[in-house]
């Protein structure tokens, strides 16, 4: 006697056999899905750094003099001691203009102003924090700056400025 169909457990094995492959693909295409994510917010985070460093450090090396390094304290700006480290930079540039950056830890930006006049405008989002420090004897300023977006973790830059044209 042949019989055409399927056992119970046949079925039951088969059904288990598809749930654990579906339930395997689903899982991997939402690990794929997550470090696509932070990957994306990383590299975000990465340019964000990058550009403000550059920024800065190719303004920086034009400083003729007057550059303060501060911190806010009380809610307002303090100039450091020499090596200390501050969240704020301000200097002349080539032309006696006053130049400042700074972080603005409300709105997580590094903001610029130009001229004694100006406002600060954002030059770069998702910042966590942003240090400067000078040695006024090497004349060099380190810059260190960190980001962070969603899930992509604390990114940390860091550079040295050597200041050409300060005196």
């Amino acid at each position: 006697m042949e019989e055409k169909g399927f056992t119970l457990v046949e079925a039951i094995v088969a059904l288990a056999v598809f749930s654990f492959v579906v339930f395997a693909a689903a899982l991997l295409y939402a690990n794929a899905n997550r470090s696509y994510a932070r990957n994306s917010q990383l590299v975000d985070v990465q340019e964000n750094l990058r550009i403000s460093l550059n920024k800065i450090a190719r303004d920086l090396r034009e400083a003729t003099g007057e550059l303060n390094v501060s911190r806010k304290v009380d809610g307002a700006w303090k100039v450091v001691e020499e090596g200390e480290e501050g969240t704020q930079i301000s200097y002349k540039d080539s032309e006696d203009n006053l130049v400042a950056y700074r972080f603005d830890e409300n709105d997580n930006e590094v903001e610029v102003k130009r001229g004694q006049n100006d406002t600060f405008h954002p030059i770069a989002s998702q910042i966590k924090n942003l240090e400067f420090s000078f040695d006024e004897e090497e004349r060099i300023v380190t810059i260190k700056i960190q980001g962070e977006k969603g899930i992509s973790g604390t990114v940390e830059m860091t550079t040295r400025v050597y200041l050409r044209a300060y005196q």
